[in-house]
């Protein structure tokens, strides 16, 4: 322990006598580890940390599934009159329990707003181990129509609205113009992952957390299995014992069941998987490829601080040869070496914590539209492990070869030549520039991967510009609770009409579904005079508009008009249902219809471009309505076009629409803009991240590339003037140094592009529009390394070319 205690000593005054050196490895080292700390700390707590349940591995997210359905839609969500046949003879789990998304509309308490609320049966609760902070939860008793007109409020809610009150439990709420008494409030740190996380259609963009709760309070329609709509999330505990297995069999039985009763299409069964894996299913292929590249980073760092070690302890050779003189052995010298990388290791990486604290706060406003679990994230025990395991490798790693390479030093030998020899110099050199050119093997990888993720995410946004996106806004506008059809109607053209007339304006329409926003009201398409199959449904997503929304948006009409005012049973299909289903012939005139049972038909007058319901999927089957001529009345978006000042519009639009209803909550409009860019997030967030890391690798290879090449000018300085003095001009010098750096810069190049071919070709799920061998990508990749080594070497090839062979040969 005292010769252990010595070597630390003697490590750290070494390490005080060369601050400059010092610092500058901290810093590259905090970098490496501050980055991947931060990876790291996304990943522990989206993929691997458990979820804050009792029983949570015992917890599973159920989907419905059929035979029948079509190969996009292999999963969807689940029926409720299905789910009540599964708690009667599902003896398996503890609890199930369903939810479904809503929204509430909150008067009374000031301006009228929205809450994002859920419908839930009351095992919800039970089955998540939560206990109420104040008053009760839910009975079964509730969930029966009619008996549901009670609320659990969460925690900030309850604080918003009764200031944090504990006699707010028995007040009343008036929420859709219906009064709910609240019962419960929920505790603090009461964790649901978002609607967005456990859905199995594509919801796009932000997943805020649920605001209340009701009983899920089952509708008529709703109460017997085989009827109903498939909109349901469930979730449910096995029972100690059960396995995934038995699990899965008891469902698929209860559903062979519902088949035969009901002569179901096709033939249902579930999918179950893990809570845990559904919540992480969307965010964990990135976050694991953001770990890669920030790993990649990592070993960067330590193979620059190698360098660094390597040229510092060329310069200490007769420092060792002595202390080796004097009896200190291989494995001493080795193991002070060691120790000072690894106390270098230390300090980079308390550095490196405080960067990732730094760092993760802007991380996580940048991630929480494509991850779940961001809220409260701070830096804890398993984050402060993995930053010293790293600092603990990084140190062994940057470390060990230059100690090896110390270790073969022959302190007689060195003597005996008087400290003249260049042989270790040479050997050292070699050593540094193999540590070089990994460097830049590395980098090109890293940069090639960040390059095809930037164009893939450019092809992404340029997919879904098919629509006007400059002077668009849309706004959410409810309807109207409580009100009939007509009513609705004659609100939404009341809308229409004043804002038409606010100034500015140049066109105002209506739809009951945004593009890019994941695909909603799914049903069937049957064609006029095509035998209907229900063993292959064709999926469509139906859409509602008024006669103005492909101007508003200026998509192009390929074929036919827009809608007239007062025409009924009339269609607008999109590009790729003629493409895929008319088969070049005019669809025109063509009858069509939505539902799968008795048909409706409606005559085709137009053919609309392809919009995306998804950043990066094929645009979907999609058929358009007028919604004025249909008995749809839900909540819509309003699109409106404008001319003049977004400042203005958006206060004229909510005195138009407030003066029609003062106790209509209206969110703040949002540009297409915003909705394109937010539709991409995901996919920006990894390209500007993996973007970063190729940066600082290129600038670290740049950094080591001078460094080595400085360093063999130094030692080649009497070859140098004595080949100026027979002759040589300085500029056959210059070629001479340049041409030792194209070799090192070549052999990296060719390794990294080998390597990012093999790599990308694995990664190719996660390109949209882009080959993963690109020809150009490559090539700009190999450009740019190639002009950052140039960069490096035009310093030390313009110094070795200065040299003055008198003055160098009269210091040798």
């Amino acid at each position: 322990m005292n010769g252990i205690a010595q070597d630390l000593r003697t490590a750290w005054r070494s390490l005080r006598r060369a601050p400059a050196f010092s610092l500058l490895a901290i810093a590259i080292l905090a970098l490496g580890i501050g980055v991947s700390t931060t990876i790291f700390t996304l990943l522990q707590r989206v993929v691997l940390q458990p979820l804050p349940y009792p029983h949570a591995s015992r917890l599973l997210n159920i989907w419905e599934r059929d035979t029948f359905a079509p190969p996009q839609y292999p999963n969807f969500p689940v029926n409720a009159g299905n789910f009540q046949d599964w708690q009667k003879h599902c003896p398996g789990f503890e609890h199930l329990a369903m939810i479904e998304n809503t929204g509430l509309v909150l008067t009374g308490h000031g301006r009228p707003l929205r809450l994002h609320a859920a419908r839930v049966t009351s095992q919800l609760f039970p089955m998540l181990g939560v206990r109420p902070y104040l008053g009760t939860f839910f009975t079964p008793a509730e969930n029966v129509r009619g008996k549901d007109h009670e609320v659990v409020l969460r925690y900030g809610l309850w604080q918003r609205l009764f200031h944090g009150n504990p006699n707010a439990i028995g007040k009343t709420l008036i929420l859709n113009q219906t009064v709910y008494r609240v019962v419960g409030v929920l505790p603090r740190n009461f964790y649901l992952p978002g609607y967005r996380w456990l859905f199995p259609m594509t919801i796009p963009g932000n997943s805020p957390q649920f605001q209340l709760f009701k009983p899920y309070g089952y509708k008529a329609f709703e109460m017997k299995a085989g009827e109903g709509d498939f909109n349901d999330v469930v979730l449910a505990e096995m029972k100690p014992g059960v396995s995934l297995a038995q699990a899965r069999a008891q469902l698929d039985t209860a559903e062979s069941r519902i088949t035969q009763r009901y002569h179901a299409a096709g033939r249902l069964s579930v999918k179950i998987i893990p809570l845990q894996s559904a919540v992480s299913r969307q965010a964990r292929r990135g976050l694991w490829l953001l770990m890669a590249g920030a790993g990649m980073l990592l070993l960067l760092v330590c193979v620059n601080l190698a360098n660094l070690l390597l040229a510092r302890n060329s310069a200490r050779m007769a420092e060792f040869a002595i202390r080796g003189a004097l009896g200190a052995g291989r494995a001493r010298l080795l193991r002070t070496i060691t120790l000072e990388a690894l106390l270098l290791a230390f300090a980079g990486g308390a550095l490196g914590t405080v960067v990732s604290a730094i760092l993760l706060p802007l991380l996580v406003a940048q991630a929480r539209w494509s991850m779940p679990r961001l809220e409260h994230l701070t830096l804890n025990a398993p984050v402060f492990i993995f930053a010293l395991l790293a600092s603990i490798l990084a140190g062994i790693l940057s470390g060990l070869w230059p100690a090896l390479r110390l270790s073969k030093l022959s302190p007689a030998r060195w003597i005996q030549s008087g400290g003249r020899t260049a042989s270790e110099g040479k050997q050292s050199l070699r050593a540094r520039e193999w540590l070089t050119a990994s460097e830049i093997a590395l980098s090109t990888t890293l940069l090639i991967g960040a390059l095809l993720l930037s164009v893939s995410l450019m092809k992404v946004l340029q997919a879904n510009r098919v629509f006007l996106t400059q002077r668009v806004v849309s706004l959410y506008v409810p309807g109207l609770a409580h009100a009939s059809l007509q009513q609705n109607h004659g609100f939404f053209r009341s809308v229409l009409n004043k804002v038409e007339a606010l100034p500015g304006v140049t066109s105002a329409s209506l739809i009951n579904h945004l593009p890019l926003h994941g695909e909603d009201n799914v049903d069937g398409l049957r064609i006029k005079g095509r035998p209907y199959d229900p063993h292959h449904i064709i999926p469509l997503n139906v859409r509602y508009i008024s006669g103005h929304y492909f101007q508003s948006l200026g998509i192009p009409l390929i074929q036919g008009a827009a809608f007239t005012p007062g025409r009924k049973n009339v269609v607008i299909i999109s590009y790729n249902i003629e493409r895929q289903y008319f088969h070049g012939r005019n669809p025109i005139g063509q009858l069509i219809s939505q539902h799968l049972g008795k048909p409706q038909w409606s005559r085709i007058v137009g053919v609309a471009a392809d919009i995306r319901a998804d950043a990066a999927r094929p645009a979907p089957l999609t058929a358009y309505f007028p919604y004025f001529a249909r008995t749809y009345y839900g909540n819509m978006r309003l699109v409106v076009r404008y001319g003049g000042s977004p400042q203005a519009l958006e206060a004229g639009l909510r005195q138009a629409i407030w003066s029609l209803n003062p106790q209509i909550p209206l969110p703040p409009p949002r540009t297409l803009a915003h909705v394109v860019m937010q539709a991409a997030r995901p996919r920006s967030f990894e390209a500007l991240l993996t973007g970063g890391f190729a940066l600082g690798a290129a600038l670290l290879a740049g950094l080591g590339l001078y460094g080595v090449i400085a360093a063999g000018v130094s030692l080649r300085r009497r070859e140098i003037a004595i080949r100026m003095a027979l002759g040589a001009t300085p500029r056959k010098i210059r070629s001479l140094v340049l041409g030792r750096l194209g070799m090192l810069t070549g052999c990296g190049l060719a390794a990294g592009l080998i390597a990012a071919w093999l790599l990308m070709r694995l990664l190719s799920s996660l390109l949209y529009g882009v080959s993963p061998s690109n020809f150009w990508v490559y090539l700009g990749a190999a450009a740019g390394l190639a002009m950052i080594a140039i960069l490096a070497g035009l310093l030390p090839a313009r110094g070795a070319s200065r040299t003055d062979p008198g003055q160098a040969l009269h210091a040798e």
